[in-house]
């Protein structure tokens, strides 16, 4: 079923603001429910996971555009396009 686009609040609506508030307010609560705990103690594992996929990622692009005939100012920076800001 296609959303309903004449009940979605305009952008600078006090009905917006609310929404944005909300939104807020539970990003907050999930955080505030965090188990730091948990967090370090999973924290090795993390770190690993992301270490192995970064690298994966960087060679990958290398030797790919390496591979493909691509010249070195691009295949050494292929690997910015894949690590988002949230890796």
């Amino acid at each position: 079923m296609p959303p309903h686009f004449a009940s979605t609040p305009r952008p600078h609506s006090p009905r917006a603001c609310r929404s944005v508030c909300r939104a807020a307010a539970r990003t907050g609560a999930a955080g505030a429910n965090l188990r730091l705990d948990a967090v370090a103690a999973n924290l090795p594992l993390a770190s690993f996971v992301f270490t192995l996929r970064f690298a994966g990622i960087l060679v990958g692009s290398y030797a790919g555009g390496r591979a493909g005939g691509c010249s070195p100012e691009h295949y050494e920076r292929f690997w910015m396009g894949f690590i988002t800001q949230a890796a």
